[in-house]
């Protein structure tokens, strides 16, 4: 084999190589002319068979920037003579930021053709290409606002419509079409507030108040009625809750429709006094039941209603000092019961009466009662029983015997009747008993009275049936 057979063995591969790579290279170049030339579908073929077989990532990438480019001027193409659809299938091809700005338009242009022909599902699917597509368009406000027209004159579909009203508010606040979309809001919004409103029995005041405050958020001549009925709600369910006798969430309730609706001021004042005049009846029943602490709670829980509500004040002053003047009075008593045990009856009198100043109980009247029984007796007993038999149910044995006396006299005449001078007292069995006797004779039978009388409770047995009979 000679030297130059050998040299072109070895240098074969090597320009094999090269000879590839020029015919890609060249292929690239074949393309971009065509491009610059103006001759983009061309360019676009050739672009693709050149991106299909390199193995050179960073020329691929350059011949897609330039391909898009080509898309996007046969968009522009496509623009001009008014030829929309294949407009959208280059703009869309491109996928350029400023083939979508193009794209649009050409959605919308489409749309408004949809419209003058009367093809309205058709319009409404490519207002929905750009608002689901390209959601930053500035088209999107009209095209909500379109929308909303469609919705509520063709398909007569008012949820569909509140849809895209609340998100034309929601996504472009201030856009214009805000203000053109608000008389077709409020044509709908009045059956959709009944219907919301109707609601409340199904399922419940909070529900439908939450609904109503939702419909609120968004611009319309009824958004007063719509506080209105906030209002109402809120009355009904602070009402319920009364009822339930949740009190603070019935203030909250109430304070709420208030605010919604402040011609409601003066209804909920009178309500609030009104519930917490319960908490200060409900504390009363404690407070004569001697609970006071629970009292003084109930009375604390209406500054959660009404801060500083003057007659809880007033009522817990009470309490405290019923407290203070229970506790004073049984302290009281204490001293008086060690008296009574000493027989210092005088000093024991004077504390239970003290203790019954600070606080009327029937146990401290009884014990007045029994140490004034013991002084009498310890006085003067024979004394303090003819006291107790005069004033026995206002004298009532006195005045029977006489009149008992009086009629046998009558019956009998006064020579025949033989009668005791007065009451006779004698000391009975029995600590502070006294045994009361009068007895009246006639010829025909005899009256033999006794009557016993306990000086410590001042109470009086009859002794036998005649003297029972006698006093009933």
């Amino acid at each position: 084999m000679n030297l130059r057979t050998t040299l072109f063995k070895l240098l074969l591969p090597g320009l094999a190589g090269l000879l590839v790579a020029s015919c890609m290279s060249q292929g690239y170049s074949t393309a971009h002319s065509l491009f610059v030339r103006g001759r983009y579908a061309a360019a676009i073929e050739r672009f693709d068979h050149f991106i299909a077989t390199t193995e050179n990532g960073a020329k691929a990438t350059q011949a897609q920037l330039e391909r898009s480019e080509a898309y996007y001027h046969l968009g522009l193409r496509a623009n001009e003579r008014e030829r929309w659809k294949l407009a959208v299938r280059f703009f869309y091809l491109s996928n350029l930021p400023k083939a979508d700005a193009e794209l649009d338009d050409c959605y919308f242009t489409l749309a408004q053709i949809a419209l003058e022909e009367t093809d309205y599902e058709q319009a409404f699917y490519y207002f929905r290409l750009v608002t689901d597509n390209l959601p930053e368009s500035e088209l999107v406000p009209r095209i909500l606002f379109e929308r909303i027209r469609l919705h509520m004159d063709e398909f007569n579909n008012d949820a569909m419509a509140w849809g895209d009203y609340v998100e034309l508010y929601d996504n472009h606040p201030d856009s214009p079409y805000m203000l053109q979309a608000q008389p077709y809001a409020d044509r709908f919004l009045t059956d959709f507030i009944d219907q919301v409103v109707n609601m409340q029995y199904a399922v419940g005041y909070m529900a439908v108040i939450e609904q109503l405050k939702l419909l609120a958020e968004y611009p319309s001549s009824y958004r007063g009625d719509i506080f209105v009925h906030i209002g109402d709600l809120y009355l009904k369910l602070a009402e319920q809750q009364v009822t339930r006798e949740e009190y603070i969430e019935a203030e909250r309730s109430f304070r709420a429709a208030e605010s919604y609706d402040p011609t409601r001021a003066e209804h909920v004042s009178l309500r609030l006094n009104e519930i917490v005049s319960l908490f200060i009846d409900r504390g009363d029943v404690l407070l004569a039941e001697r609970d006071i602490d629970s009292a003084i709670e109930l009375y604390e829980e209406t500054f959660d209603i009404i801060p500083g509500y003057e007659p809880a004040i007033s009522a817990i002053v009470q309490a405290r000092l019923m407290r203070e003047n229970i506790n004073k009075a049984d302290s009281l008593f204490q001293l008086a019961d060690r008296a009574v045990e000493n027989k210092e009856f005088e000093d024991a009198l004077r504390l239970y009466r003290q203790a019954n100043v600070y606080d009327q109980l029937p146990r401290y009247r009884d014990k007045i009662f029994l140490v004034t029984n013991l002084i009498n007796i310890e006085q003067d007993p024979v004394g303090f029983a003819k006291s107790v038999v005069s004033q026995y149910r206002n004298g009532r044995i006195i005045q029977r015997i006489n009149a008992l006396e009086n009629r046998l006299v009558a019956e009998y005449g006064r020579e025949n009747i033989i009668s005791s001078p007065e009451l006779q007292f004698m000391l009975s069995v029995g600590e502070a008993k006294y045994e009361v006797r009068y007895d009246i004779s006639t010829p025909d039978e005899s009256y033999y009275l006794t009557w016993l009388v306990n000086l410590r409770d001042r109470s009086i047995t009859p002794l036998n049936i005649k003297s029972e009979e006698l006093i009933q």
